[in-house]
């Protein structure tokens, strides 16, 4: 236990700062959306809650509360709770969060749930108070997002066939406090869908409707569209098609084919991506685009020690695509009309040896050709090597202790701007293709005596400044202690 300790604070004192580079801490201090689903310009994470969603699999009573402290006044509460069984189970989950860095943010999140025999309802509720600081103006812009979902499934089985039904819905509120808003200042948004799938043996069929009603501030887009979804499924793959009639084209089609064998699997697909109603009231642009896509993937577990997993995928606009970018000349963003984009992206993993001691590589990538505003992100790489070692001590007590190094490959911060309207980042022209790469270390040491559980971690130990872009302060160190804590009736 001595060496472990020793080793971690040693580690902690000798590494010293390198470069800045680009480096994301946790999902909820993010400004940009993780797809380009959804017909906002508001980060996915915002809408949604982040709460557990997943019922118990026994029948008793279980609870987690989880906390979470680290610099810049992080502060971090989740609580779970599933109440004993009756006719059906129950969960009720929240989370507070605060944190005070250069994207102050502060989040309350509430959830509760059912599960029957055959449904399950999911109702939620979030607040969310993004506040950015821009070094260049000595001010703060405040944004605060308010989210209301509902989503319901049911399921019922029969002898030759099954039925399946879902409604999810969502109702948002945006309000920017500060700053000439790209999105007109407030903005409103209301989605419904809802599907029914006929399932027997080895097709389906399933109707969606899809109705999206926004309110950017004093324009207004409505959007409503149904699907016919055929699909067949095969022990090597499936084929699907997607027949479509909206408000705006009265026949419209898509579609996808897959084939798995061995752990391999590919994909190419035809896609309609629904755009954000901030480039429909701004720049013109359709309500949704077309894509053509290709993805590959491999997983497999080779034996207990050894595992892996690939993706790739490639994304194609089938039209012109909007860019912006900042002008240092004209002190704002410039938007254009450039050709068709296309988005290259994947990841991986590797895995050797077991908990007690394992080796492990993660990675990622994405590129694209052209600057599509909704795709741009300064990380292009990032490539994470880990070594994990433990031990259990005086009988109960497991201890282990993980290294990471990290390596990012980005665009340099003085090419890249955060633009708090959209908010999100654009490149800067004309310092534009000048990239480079850094390494830092993360470490952790896990504690846990049955259902008790004590981490520590500490995120970019080489780097004292983590610089995001040209025009904001960089964040530093992250120290974070979390304990959990679950017990079982």
């Amino acid at each position: 236990m001595k060496r472990f300790l020793s080793l971690f604070f040693l580690l902690s004192n000798f590494l010293f700062s390198i470069t800045p580079g680009i480096e994301k801490y946790s999902n909820d201090f993010l400004f940009l959306p993780e797809n380009l689903g959804g017909m906002t310009r508001l980060p996915k994470s915002w809408l949604m809650t982040s709460n557990k969603t997943d019922f118990p699999g026994t029948d008793t009573t279980i609870s987690q509360a989880e906390w979470q402290s680290g610099d810049f006044s992080l502060s971090n509460v989740k609580v779970f709770l599933s109440p004993g069984y009756t006719e059906g189970k129950w969960i009720l989950a929240g989370q507070w969060l605060s944190y005070e860095g250069y994207s102050q943010h502060k989040r309350n999140d509430l959830l509760a749930g059912y599960q029957g025999k055959n449904q399950t309802l999911l109702i939620s509720s979030l607040s969310v108070k993004p506040k950015l600081f821009e070094s260049i103006y000595v001010r703060h812009t405040n944004w605060y997002a308010r989210t209301n979902n509902l989503n319901w499934n049911l399921i019922k089985e029969y002898e030759t066939f099954d039925l399946e039904s879902s409604v999810w819905g969502r109702f948002s509120r945006f309000y920017p406090d500060r700053g000439d808003s790209l999105l007109f200042g407030r903005n409103r948004d209301a989605e419904l869908t809802g599907e029914l799938s006929y399932i027997r043996n080895n097709w389906n069929l399933t109707l969606e409707g899809e109705w999206y009603e926004i309110w950017p501030g004093d324009d207004h887009v409505r959007f409503s569209r149904i699907n016919l979804i055929p699909v067949y499924n095969h022990r090597f793959g499936e084929l699907g098609l997607i027949f479509s009639s909206d408000n705006e084209s009265l026949f419209g089609y898509d579609g996808w084919i897959n084939l798995s064998v061995y752990g391999f699997k590919g994909e190419f697909a035809l896609e309609s991506l629904y755009y954000p109603a901030i480039l429909q009231s701004r720049f013109g642009a359709d309500t949704e685009a077309g894509f053509m896509a290709f993805r590959i993937s491999y997983e497999r577990k080779f034996s207990e020690y050894f595992s892996i997993s690939l993706n790739h995928g490639w994304s194609k606009r089938l039209d012109e695509t909007f860019s912006l970018y900042y002008s240092p000349e004209k002190s704002r963003l410039v938007e254009i009309r450039e050709g068709e984009a296309v988005l290259i992206k994947g990841d991986g993993f590797m895995k050797l040896g077991r908990q007690n001691l394992c080796f492990d590589l993660i990675w990622n990538y994405r590129d694209y050709n052209g600057y599509e505003f909704l795709w741009y992100h300064p990380g292009m790489m990032n490539i994470q090597p880990g070594f994990q070692t433990g031990s259990v001590f005086f009988e109960n007590l497991h201890m282990l202790l993980r290294i990471e190094g990290l390596w990012q490959y980005h665009d340099r911060i003085e090419t890249v701007w955060f633009d708090p309207a959209l908010p999100g980042f654009v490149p800067i022209r004309p310092a534009m293709d000048l990239q480079t790469g850094d390494w830092t270390v993360n470490a952790e040491i896990r504690a846990y005596v049955k259902t008790l559980t004590i981490k520590a971690r500490i995120e970019n130990i080489l780097q004292a400044d983590v610089f995001i872009a040209k025009n904001l302060m960089p964040n530093s160190r992250m120290f974070v202690l979390d304990i959990q804590w679950l017990w079982y009736q």
